[in-house]
């Protein structure tokens, strides 16, 4: 259980964030304690992974995997979308695949890039899209809820993408154009612009997509087997996030669950896989996606093995998923009433030299809403937030961002002007804490977050 206390503290804080001075002004905050249960079959965060079961003949004659049993493994892990892969060419597999998902409430997208084009240079006219052999036997299958378009593309490829993305939401009205970005540590070559914030801007002013999803896999290892984490993937989700803030649309991001190469790893615990899914919401994340669910036949090593092993099997971070997943989906009533602001990071009184991936981003210190001072034991990220349905109503995703294989608790102390109470979210339980003076104490486990709404 973690611990919810009220214990007087000071007004200056060493090693946290002092936004104001402790004498007390005019609270904005709203009155009563807000209660989201009326809106837990509305605000339901998607939840999804690479890649659907495989079908058959991939790799060494494999079976297919696209069956009522691994679909319902699908469904029990709390993924609510899948991307498809190795269905890519083959209609009859995709469409198969289709039914199954929504016999699971699963959101399927299948990667069907034969469909991907320039249609302006092919001079498409109104139906060929939807001729085609994929969108002719999935588009009006309930499973089917949009398309893997393209991952990773160069910035060149953004006109292209563009004129797809105009002429599919003509023939296939209401269905999901999924395009997935490098991430930071992408090589400019790769990026083909001369910065990663050039690129996220080149790609939101071209494309004009309704959300961004970029990929960032953080767990990492040395040669000598230390665990580490990416020094950018805090600079990674501010660029995305201050953007996307910009552009007014969403992002949705990535959570590792299997090594991949050279350097990278899996989590070694549900602490890890948790760690990213909350680091992430407190940057706004409006999907958390899983790298992999099936692990993928022939792409990486053997060792790399992710949510279901080669041969259809569920592994233990399998199980450390659908625990999250319990966890996300039952903070997305509240979460998703809200949209994201800023992120401000808070350097652990405990903690010798500032944390690496701090010194990458730009933190703001400046006054947010009633928020006047946050410290924390162990390095600290606070998302606040702003409801997008009640006027002044405001809220912070507080999470321990220390590595968790330290397994070290982060002591959090949170003042809020006029504060009599909140309604926080941990472990996805929501409770009505009262507040001392304003002030909230949390005992925050490794890897994990609140969700803080106060109130007076």
């Amino acid at each position: 259980m973690k611990k919810l206390k009220n214990v007087l503290i000071s007004c200056l804080f060493l090693g946290g964030l002092s936004l104001m001075s402790c004498q007390k002004g005019t609270s904005t905050l709203l009155e009563g304690i807000p209660n989201y249960e009326n809106k837990s079959s509305e605000n339901v965060i998607r939840i999804s992974a690479w890649c659907s079961p495989v079908p058959a003949g991939i790799k060494d004659n494999n079976p297919s995997f696209i069956t009522e049993e691994q679909y319902q493994y699908l469904e029990d892990s709390g993924l609510n979308t899948i991307y498809g892969l190795y269905e890519r060419g083959k209609p009859t597999v995709m469409k198969q695949a289709c039914e199954l998902a929504a016999e699971h409430n699963i959101k399927y997208f299948p990667y069907d890039p034969d469909i991907f084009a320039d249609p302006e240079a092919l001079e498409w006219e109104k139906g060929d899209l939807i001729a085609l052999p994929g969108p002719k036997a999935y588009k009006d299958l309930d499973g089917y809820y949009g398309n893997l378009v393209t991952d990773e593309p160069g910035a060149s490829q953004f006109q292209k993408i563009a004129n797809f993305k105009k002429f599919y939401n003509q023939e296939l009205p209401g269905k999901d154009f999924y395009v997935n970005l490098f991430p930071t540590y992408a090589t400019t070559a790769q990026l083909e612009t001369d910065s990663y914030e050039e690129y996220i801007r080149k790609y939101i002013e071209i494309v004009k997509p309704d959300y961004v999803s970029y990929d960032h896999y953080a767990l990492m290892e040395d040669g000598y087997g230390v665990k580490k984490i990416t020094d950018d993937v805090l600079y990674n989700l501010e660029v995305v996030a201050k953007l996307c803030k910009e552009a007014n649309i969403p992002m949705m991001t990535f959570v590792s669950t299997m090594c991949y190469g050279l350097g990278t790893r899996e989590p070694w615990s549900v602490e890890e896989i948790r760690w990213q899914v909350m680091n992430e919401l407190a940057y706004g994340s409006i999907g958390i996606q899983y790298f992999c669910y099936f692990t993928p036949l022939g792409a990486f090593t053997d060792e790399c093995i992710a949510m279901i092993d080669h041969s259809g099997n569920r592994t233990d971070v399998y199980y450390d998923v659908q625990e999250v997943n319990r966890q996300i989906l039952k903070l997305d009533e509240a979460y998703l009433d809200f949209k994201w602001e800023t992120t401000k990071l808070i350097s652990g009184s405990t903690m010798k030299d500032t944390n690496k991936a701090f010194k990458l981003c730009n933190n703001d210190t400046s006054k947010f809403m009633n928020l006047e001072s946050v410290e924390g034991t162990l390095d600290t990220l606070v998302g606040c937030f702003t409801s997008k349905t009640e006027e002044g109503r405001e809220a912070y995703m507080i999470t321990n961002f220390n590595e968790p294989t330290q397994n070290i608790n982060d002591e959090v102390s949170v003042k809020i002007n006029g504060a009599k109470g909140a309604l926080v979210y941990i472990n996805g339980e929501a409770k009505d804490v009262k507040a001392n003076n304003g002030k909230f104490d949390l005992t925050i486990d490794p890897g994990n977050g609140a969700f803080l709404i106060p109130y007076k």
